[in-house]
């Protein structure tokens, strides 16, 4: 029964936030094969420049929109 935090920027649509958990859950289902119904996420929205997700060297663009999902198992 992994617990799976999603951390995104203020402003999504709830369709938006949907889709993302979805396709979490989908991703929890085939890797960790987790039961259908076992399902635990918490999505929280933080104001914009609340989240600081820096480069670490990998050469990757990353924008303001960036999500941090985390999975505790």
């Amino acid at each position: 029964m992994p617990l799976v935090r999603i951390d995104v920027v203020e402003g999504r649509s709830e369709e938006e936030l949907r889709g993302l958990a979805d396709a979490v859950q989908e991703v929890m289902l085939d890797i960790f094969a987790a039961p259908d119904r076992d399902r635990y996420q918490v999505i929280h929205e933080h104001r914009p420049g609340r989240i600081i997700a820096e480069d670490t060297g990998l050469g990757l663009e990353r924008t303001d929109e960036v999500d941090i999902i985390q999975v505790t198992q």
